[in-house]
């Protein structure tokens, strides 16, 4: 047990059953564990020491306290066998670090904003020491977002709500009424201003930590593409114009080898993947190169292709659903903690039906894109 201070996660509640009767022949307890009402943990068959043990977890006391504690009372009781029961607890993901201290690039400012995220993100950290990184991993990271109509405004919004540093927002457009029954980044004030003008003046108001880089401009081309998506981590593609800018899109981003990440909405339905990493994952080419025109695969992608060219119905419920299912797949990424359920893969949520559909996509041995390297040499 490498921690100094070990101690439940500060958002966890442990419940004691009481004091057992002078006359209970039991000696041994269960406790429960848990946040929220109905997700935790059982500990059964706890015995007096290890009731002590989980009295001590309060952040206040170091392991070598903690185990001077016990053996004043139960003289029996090992530094070993208390370390190993500390283990025990961190393998349920119950117990963390007191003693780790957040990174300097956490500004105290930092840390009262997203106090409630990094008890979220203590609850992804399995290792009990990570939650700070975390966060600061979020702060650290450059994100590009293509396109700020109904899919792309919300996604902004959600990125700078966990705290991503540094947001570029690319689109060419302007704020007209009928964006605004979807896209809440904008306001009645903001007609005719340009979106990436109105994005920026919101965003700063809303978070002024993030860094927001707007960029007005209509995407002609895969090596225009590629300029704007230059030097940032990951891409959130939500552009739909022209017919051709989803392939531009993927030439873009393996040309530089960044990630990115689609989405979108269909009535009802809301969207989220496939999650290209270059030369690691099947991108939009393999699901081209695949198709058999005989078995009718072309007509079920016709969404990657026609997009543009048709009048998508929609209500802001949807189209938010779609871009905070991004966000999370996006936040997985950067974190590095767990694979994004994207990979390889995109999602629909009907919210008519409440069902939810997987599509697999696989790398293509002869696709065009991605055929000429190895996922060991990218």
């Amino acid at each position: 047990m490498p921690f100094t201070k070990p101690c439940f996660k500060r958002f966890l509640h442990v419940k004691h059953p009481g004091a057992q009767p002078a006359s209970s022949s039991h000696s041994q307890q269960t406790i429960s564990v848990h946040y929220g009402r109905e997700r935790g943990v059982i500990l059964e068959e706890i015995d007096e020491a290890q009731l002590l043990l989980l009295s001590q977890l309060d952040g206040r006391h170091s392991f070598e306290d903690i185990v001077s504690t016990l053996q004043q009372q139960h003289p029996q009781v090992t530094a070993e066998e208390v370390s190993e029961a500390l283990d025990e607890l961190l393998h349920f993901g119950l117990i963390e670090d007191a003693a780790v201290e957040p990174p300097a690039t956490l500004l105290p400012s930092d840390l009262e904003r997203y106090d409630s995220q990094i008890h979220f993100l203590s609850l992804l950290d399995a290792s009990g020491t990570q939650k700070y990184v975390f966060q600061a991993r979020l702060k650290q990271a450059r994100v590009a977002v293509i396109g700020l109509g109904g899919l792309g405004s919300n996604v902004l919004l959600g990125l700078a709500a966990i705290g991503v540093g540094s947001l570029r927002g690319v689109d060419g457009d302007q704020v007209e009424l009928g964006n605004l029954n979807r896209q809440v980044l904008y306001e009645v004030n903001d007609l005719g201003k340009p979106k990436t003008l109105a994005a920026a003046e919101q965003l700063a108001r809303f978070n002024p930590n993030v860094q927001f880089e707007p960029v007005q401009q209509t995407i002609t081309s895969s090596q225009q593409l590629g300029a704007l998506i230059e030097g940032v981590d990951l891409v959130v593609f939500c552009a739909d114009q022209p017919r051709e800018i989803t392939k531009w899109m993927n030439q873009a981003a393996f040309q530089r080898e960044i990630p990115f990440i689609i989405g979108g909405y269909h009535g009802a339905g809301a969207e989220v993947g496939p999650f290209v990493v270059p030369f690691q994952t099947a991108c939009l080419a393999c699901a081209y190169t695949s198709l058999d025109p005989d078995e009718g695969t072309i007509a079920e992608l016709a969404w990657i292709e026609q997009a543009a060219w048709l009048r998508h119905p929609n209500i802001h419920f949807v189209t938010a659903l779609s871009a905070h299912l991004i966000c999370a797949e996006v936040c997985k990424y950067l974190l590095g903690n767990s694979a994004p359920a994207t990979y390889n893969h995109r999602y629909l949520l009907d919210l008519q039906q409440f069902t939810l559909t997987a599509s697999a996509l696989t790398r293509a041995s002869n696709c065009p894109q991605c055929a000429n390297r190895s996922s060991s040499n990218s």
